[in-house]
């Protein structure tokens, strides 16, 4: 099963996330396609944002451009 490495914007710890539960959470997602997914640090309760991840819609998210 494929993974996408996620960082916790509080704890900065690393989780890997199943990517099939990330398109699944995207295609269920009603939300702005430009905000990359998110879930919640099992380690600190935070929020977990992608390293690198590219989108089913063809976005790419790249942590450095979300938190520079």
């Amino acid at each position: 099963m494929k993974r996408v490495k996620f960082r916790c914007e509080n704890c900065n710890k690393i989780d890997n996330v199943p990517l099939e539960a990330i398109q699944f959470c995207e295609e269920m997602d009603d939300g702005d396609p430009l905000i990359p997914p998110k879930f919640e640090c099992k380690y600190c309760g935070g929020v977990i944002s992608p390293i690198y991840y590219k989108s089913i819609y063809g976005y790419i998210y790249k942590w450095e451009d979300s938190h520079s």
